[in-house]
């Protein structure tokens, strides 16, 4: 038995970009990563994956940027 392994196109990477805009997104070490409506579920899942920080996505066109980065504080 073969298993072929699809990879995403462009067509759906762009249509996953418009999806992420305007969710907070957590870090993962690499990249950005899941979609969440508020800051403060960013926040919550963040400490429970282990993230070090999360972002707000913006597509602008092209591509996603992050912006409103903030580290979470592991103290509070």
């Amino acid at each position: 038995m073969t298993v072929t392994i699809i990879g995403p196109t462009p067509t759906t990477e762009h249509i996953r970009e418009l999806q992420a805009n305007g969710k907070w997104r957590l870090f993962n070490g690499i990249c950005y990563v899941g979609d969440y409506d508020t800051k403060a579920e960013a926040k919550k899942y963040g400490r429970m994956f282990g993230s070090d920080r999360i972002a707000k996505a913006y597509f602008n066109g092209l591509y996603i940027e992050y912006k409103s980065e903030e580290y979470l504080d592991y103290e509070a």
